[in-house]
């Protein structure tokens, strides 16, 4: 794990820890009637709001990360940040290895779109001849409208090369 990675980890841990420690000292207080309910609302919220504001700061800094990859997650990604943090945890890796990440946490191909947003922003190491923008439009569009599967999806690749070879074809007299 890259260090500025450990740090924002870190960070967030420290920062929910003390937030669930505060819950738990109001859920006691509250208890013993020490306080009243409002003041238990305001002890977690007050608690809540600390924790998230040191997991932001801690996120922002990763983007000023020296790694390409790190910086690009930090800065595009921070509305899915708990997907993004499990590949952040997993970095460094190249194409395989965010393959095997995905794959070792059981997402559905939605990881394939940011992948190829990766790829296409040159912050991905390593990577194996891609299919071209198109192709993985009609791929895209295909799934969406289709609920293709896999093997439908290798069907269409398939249709597809054959008229692009087709096309290509020189003409016979």
């Amino acid at each position: 794990m890259y260090p500025e990675v450990e740090a924002y980890v870190t960070a967030c841990e420290t920062a929910n820890q003390s937030r669930d420690e505060a819950y738990e000292a109001a859920r006691v207080a509250v208890h013993a009637n020490e306080i009243n309910h409002a003041e238990f609302d305001e002890r977690q919220t007050t608690a809540r709001r600390a924790a998230r504001a040191t997991c932001v700061d801690a996120w922002n800094a990763l983007k000023a990360s020296a790694d390409p990859l790190v910086a690009f997650i930090a800065g595009h990604y921070q509305a899915r940040y708990r997907e993004a943090t499990i590949v952040l945890k997993g970095l460094p890796a190249d194409h395989a290895g965010l393959l095997k990440i995905a794959k070792d946490a059981g997402w559905c191909d939605a990881f394939d779109e940011y992948l190829d947003e990766m790829v296409d922003a040159g912050v991905v190491t390593n990577v194996p001849p891609q299919p071209s923008k198109a192709r993985r439009a009609l791929v895209k569009w295909f799934k969406n409208e289709h609920d293709g599967s896999s093997y439908e999806v290798g069907r269409l690749n398939e249709l597809v090369d054959a008229v692009v070879t087709e096309a290509i074809a020189p003409v016979e007299a």
